[in-house]
Order: structure tokens, then C-alpha cells, then sequence
């Protein structure tokens, strides 16, 4: 099989089996609290997230057909699947409540915009094309899961509507399909004609009303068992941010109306969005949308990258089902963690050799005694730190060097003439913790080349909580290791190879593979912010610990940025929508509220900064301005 690490399980798992074997079912739990309360299913739901984030596949996992396959197979590893849509009431007593349908946006949708018709009668001819597909979804979907006839299924609509039962085609599935079947031809035949039909030649079947969204309310079917069931129907609009935006407007007025009974959800990227809602700008006031939706209270809106816990349960099961649908690997019984070495590798002699020198001069050029030198080493010897063994003679050197540092700089400057002490006490004791070691580690990087990239956890780091980064970035470590078994070798990766292929895959992601607005001003902001980082990371005495990975902007400065920097706010934008910048709001220290724009994870890849989070320089947005306005000397 070719390695599945190089696509995505919606673009090449059609047999619903193999579909249902690769997806995990993480993702659900973010709709469980929205579920409890019954938002879920009585009003509009967006589904927003980044290129890759798993809409897509979440939405073909819901489909009818395949649900109801995951509920009846009883297969032990459908289970978890089928407990999380119980949590999120999807599924009752071991059946399915809902049929969902979806409809992809990439198709002709947008066509119907740039027809030389009336606003509002272009409007309806895309609007009935979605009702009369999604008609055809619900009872194709109930056909194929259950293997019966149309027949056998009933539509049922709210109360007081029976004057319109025949314009849809009234109640038996036959008569819906044949009716969806004819008035989706109709339409489609205006969109597809070469030449433009004039409004007075359109057919009866696409000048009749037809909406039945309107009045839909459950759908129920007779089984083969001779069973009755009742479905709720569940329209899901996928890749949505492909439409105008007068379209999406449109769109979201339609299904927004809370008299609806069905349960209707929009996916679309995170960069659809106007920027005070992708920024997660708070407004000013609690206005209307443009499509005249009070988002609060119409439209619950839910985030795909939004908690790293449920991200990192997700992949690490996802990455294991991946890599055992290669048989090199499900014979061997290999895991994707057991393949990448985290054995520390040292310094060679020479290198070695030249980082004792280094220390030896820094001794010298600030008379540090032999004995602060020894008290200092008894200090590192005595300290602990979780996954480094801080007696590794390198490590032990570069903790020393900042250590060093450190003690000069806290001891006084000026002493008294009579003061014979040449070992004076630091103002503030030293100490080595996590933050310090994990500095001492990225200076061996840049100044040694010691690896720092590696092992299970920097995958899951560098994908920034998007599978889609996650399966890139793995996808040539799993095939240099199905290489190395074809050839009769180990195929675990040492810590070395791991590291080059991470840097030259994060490289390629950045170079070839952004492909959006604004990408070049993106790549010089995040290019000017990662070398302001770097720069202050290496500082020899580490004065920010483990160094810093984002800038941070006073909190105020950002609620405005849309009103006082228009042009940078659009760049933060495709930035923050296509993973290359994360945003942490009100974040408190120094008793100030900061807003936190941290680098994502591939570009911490390709400059070398640290993993760890929190650490930010102070900046303002007229900084992150003039980054974006320099030319790039160096490009």
C-alpha cells in the first residue's frame, strides 16, 4: 500500500470499513457540551477551522450511511467511535437519531453568483439546488444504509403546512426523490447552460416554489425487520468559505432562522471569516452580522484547533491506525512512536574539545574561581529535569556556561576597597530548572549542532494541533523507515536523521506549499519575528530561560487593530487561518494583559526556537507594522 502519511483519510478511504478503521473519534468531543444543552440540533452551527483541521473528515464520518455502519458493526474498534456520538446524541440506545447529508460547496455553487440574472432570482436558484440535493442525500443515504426501497421512508413536516406537502412531493420518499430528482435537473440546466437562458424560457419545474426546509421536521422509515425509526434530518454545507461572500451571507440568513427543525452546520476556514471574528476580536458592541444574525444567541460557533488534550489523544491514535495500514509495519507490530529514537546523542570529541575551551576562557575573562566553578557544577549535579540527563558532559558545559553568566551578573559591581573576597556570593541564588536546561540545549543547537528535533512529542508540537501538519511532517519519516525494513535494517530513526528531515519538510511547507493571500507578507513577519526571538533565545546567560517563541502586544492595542491598522490586521488574519501564527489573548503577567502571537509550529522548526510556551518579548503593534513594512536584506 502507498504510504498513507501523504494524504488524508477523506481523500482516499472511500470503502466505509477502511474509512471508519483511520478516523478517531477525539474531534466529537468538542460538541458534546453543545449537544447536553440541545444547541447542537436547533439552530445554526459553524464548524470553523484551518486548512487540514479534520472538517471534513468529521463531516463524512456523520454521514448516514457510514454511522449507521459504525453503530450495527458491533467491531471492537468501532467503539469508542460509537460511545462519543452516544455522548454527543447522535445516537440513542444503539441507533442512530440523525441522518446527515453533505453537500461539498467546491462544486457549481459559486457559478450561480455570476449569472446575468436578479440578484434574488440568483439567489434562489442556488438555494433550491442546495434543498433539492440535500432531499436526494437524506433519502439516498437512508436507502443505502438500510437496503430498502424509497418507498419505505416517510418525510414529516411542522404542523399548519399542509398547503405545501405537494410542492415538494408530499410525503412518501418516492414521491420526494422523484420530485428533488426533477427540480435539481432544472436548475442545474440553467447553471450549465453555454449561453445564458432567458428568465421567460426557464421550465415549470424551475420556476415552481420549491423549499422544503421550510417545513421538514423528522424523517422515519420502515426497516427490513419491519421496524419503524424516526430520523432527525442534519444538512451539513461543507468548504463553505469557496462561496462569495454575499453567498455565505445569504446562506447564513436561510438557515438561521430559528423556526427551522432541522439541524443545520456550516464548515468552512477559519480566513471566511471577517477579521474581528477570526482574530476572536471582542466587539464594541453586540452587533448584527451583515446577514442580520445575532451570532450570540442564533449561531453557535465551534473551533477545530482549539484544545491541545483532545489534538494529541486524537493523533496518537491516528498515527498508529495510519501506520498499520502498511504491512511492513502491522507485521512488526510498530508504532510510529517506537520508530522515532529520543536517545540522546552527545557531542563528538572535537566538539567536545571546543566547548571546554569555551568554558575554560569564559572562567578566565570573568575570574570565576576553580572553587565557584566546582560549587557551580554540584549545583547542576544535584538538579534534575524530566527526558535530559543533565550529566551528559555537553549539557553539564552549556548549563555552566549560562550559569557562569549568570553569576557574574549578580554579583556587585562595585566593592569596597578593603573587600579581599575574589569568590563574592551572587545577589540572588542560581538555580536549574526545566527552563534553563531546555536554553542550555538550543545553544548546543545553534552554536554545536547537538539535535534537539526529535522524538514522537516534537511531531505532535510542530503540527500545532492540525492533522493535516502532523501527516506532512510524518509522512518522510515513515517512508525512510519502510525503506530501511525493505533493505533488511532497523527502521527506528536516530535522533540526527529525525531532526534533518523535520527542518527540510517544515522548509518545503513554507516555500512551496503556502499557497493564500498574502503569503509574502506572512513569510516576512514571521520571518522578522523568528530572528527577533532567536536573537534574544541566545543570549549566553539565557535571561529569558528557554527563550521566546512569540511577541506579545498589550491586550488594548489588539481590540483596536482592526479599526487603527486595517492592513496589518488582514496579514495577522491569513496568518493566524493558514497556521502560521496562534493567538493567545489576555494573557496576564508583569500585571499587564497581553496578547500572545506565537510562532506555529513549522516555522519554530525551520528557525530553531523552543518549544516551550509562555515565553514572548514585549512588543506593540506599530513594531509588528514596521516588521511587515522592512524589505528583506537578506531574502
Amino acid at each position: 500500500m502507498s504510504n498513507p502519511f501523504e494524504r488524508r483519510a477523506s481523500e482516499y478511504m472511500r470503502d466505509d470499513h477502511g474509512f471508519l478503521s483511520m478516523v478517531s473519534p477525539e474531534p466529537l468531543e468538542r460538541f458534546v457540551p453543545y449537544a447536553k444543552d440541545g444547541r447542537l440540533f436547533d439552530r445554526l452551527v459553524q464548524v470553523i477551522g484551518t486548512p487540514g483541521s479534520g472538517k471534513t473528515t468529521l463531516a463524512s464520518l456523520l454521514e448516514y450511511p457510514r454511522l449507521s455502519l459504525a453503530v450495527r458493526s458491533g467491531q471492537p474498534e468501532h467503539k469508542e467511535i460509537v460511545a462519543m456520538l452516544h455522548e454527543c446524541c447522535m445516537v440513542v440506545d444503539q441507533h442512530a437519531v440523525i441522518v446527515a447529508t453533505r453537500l461539498p460547496m467546491e462544486s457549481e455553487y459559486r457559478d450561480y453568483r455570476e449569472l446575468p440574472y436578479p440578484p434574488e432570482l440568483r439567489h434562489r436558484l442556488f438555494w433550491t439546488m442546495i434543498q433539492a440535493r440535500a432531499m436526494h442525500g437524506w433519502v439516498r443515504g437512508i436507502m443505502r444504509s438500510e437496503q430498502i426501497q424509497a418507498e419505505a421512508i416517510t418525510f414529516h413536516y411542522r404542523s399548519g403546512t399542509d398547503s405545501l406537502h405537494d410542492a415538494i412531493g408530499g410525503h412518501n420518499g418516492c414521491h420526494i426523490l422523484t420530485r428533488a430528482s426533477i427540480v435539481e435537473k432544472a436548475i442545474y440546466n440553467i447553471g450549465a447552460a453555454i449561453f445564458p437562458i432567458p428568465e421567460k424560457e426557464f421550465t415549470e419545474d424551475a420556476r415552481e416554489p420549491y423549499r422544503p426546509l421550510d417545513i421538514i421536521e423528522k424523517i422515519s422509515f420502515i426497516g427490513k425487520d419491519d421496524t419503524e425509526r424516526s430520523l432527525r434530518p442534519l444538512l451539513i454545507l461543507d468548504d463553505v468559505h469557496v462561496l462569495h461572500p454575499e453567498q455565505r451571507q445569504r446562506l447564513e440568513k436561510e438557515l438561521g432562522r430559528r423556526e427551522l427543525s432541522f439541524a443545520r452546520w456550516l464548515l468552512m476556514r477559519l480566513d471566511a471569516l471577517p477579521f474581528q471574528e477570526s482574530l476572536n476580536i471582542p466587539e464594541k458592541v453586540d452587533s448584527e452580522t451583515k446577514s442580520g444574525l445575532q451570532h450570540l444567541r442564533e449561531v453557535v460557533q465551534i473551533r477545530m484547533q482549539d484544545d491541545e488534550r483532545i489534538f494529541k489523544k486524537m493523533i496518537e491514535k491516528m498515527a498508529n491506525r495510519y501506520l498499520h495500514q502498511m504491512d511492513i509495519f502491522a507485521r512488526r507490530q510498530r508504532s510510529l512512536t517506537s520508530l522515532l529514537s529520543t536517545e540522546q546523542v552527545s557531542l563528538p570529541i572535537g566538539k567536545m574539545e571546543k566547548l571546554r575551551k569555551k568554558i575554560d576562557a569564559i572562567q578566565k575573562e570573568h575570574q570565576v574561581t576553580p572553587e565557584r566553578r566546582t560549587q557551580l557544577l554540584d549545583l547542576i549535579n544535584q538538579s534534575s529535569c524530566q527526558d535530559v540527563d543533565l550529566h551528559d558532559d555537553d549539557i553539564q558545559l552549556a548549563l555552566l556556561s549560562i550559569l557562569m553568566h549568570r553569576y557574574v551578573n549578580r554579583i556587585p559591581k562595585q566593592r569596597s576597597l578593603f573587600d579581599d573576597d575574589n569568590d563574592p556570593d551572587p545577589a540572588r541564588p542560581l538555580k536549574v530548572d526545566s527552563s534553563i536546561v531546555h536554553a542550555a540545549r538550543l545553544h548546543l543547537f545553534h552554536k554545536f549542532d547537538r539535535v534537539y528535533y526529535y522524538g514522537f512529542q516534537c511531531l505532535i508540537n510542530a503540527a500545532s494541533q492540525n492533522p493535516e501538519i502532523f501527516l506532512k511532517l510524518a509522512a518522510p519519516l515513515v517512508a525512510l523507515a519502510e525503506t530501511r525494513f525493505i533493505r533488511g535494517k532497523d527502521g527506528t530513526l536516530d535522533a540526527s536523521t529525525q531532526q534533518k528531515r523535520l527542518r527540510e519538510r517544515a522548509r518545503e511547507i513554507h516555500d512551496q506549499e503556502w499557497s493564500f493571500p498574502r503569503k509574502e507578507a506572512v513569510r516576512r513577519l514571521t520571518r522578522g519575528m523568528a530572528k527577533e526571538c532567536l536573537a534574544t533565545t541566545l543570549v549566553e546567560n539565557a535571561r529569558n530561560g528557554a527563550g521566546n517563541n512569540a511577541f506579545g502586544i498589550p491586550q488594548y492595542e489588539f481590540n483596536d487593530l482592526v479599526k487603527n491598522q486595517q492592513d496589518f490586521a488582514e496579514v495577522l488574519h491569513y496568518a493566524v487561518a493558514y497556521n502560521a501564527i496562534f493567538l493567545k489573548q489576555n494573557y496576564r503577567q508583569g500585571g499587564k494583559e497581553w496578547c500572545l502571537l506565537q510562532l506555529g509550529g513549522t516555522l519554530i522548526l525551520e528557525y530553531g526556537l523552543t518549544w516551550m510556551q509562555g515565553g514572548f518579548l514585549e512588543r506593540s503593534v506599530n513594531d509588528l507594522v514596521k516588521i511587515l513594512g522592512e524589505q528583506d536584506r537578506t531574502a
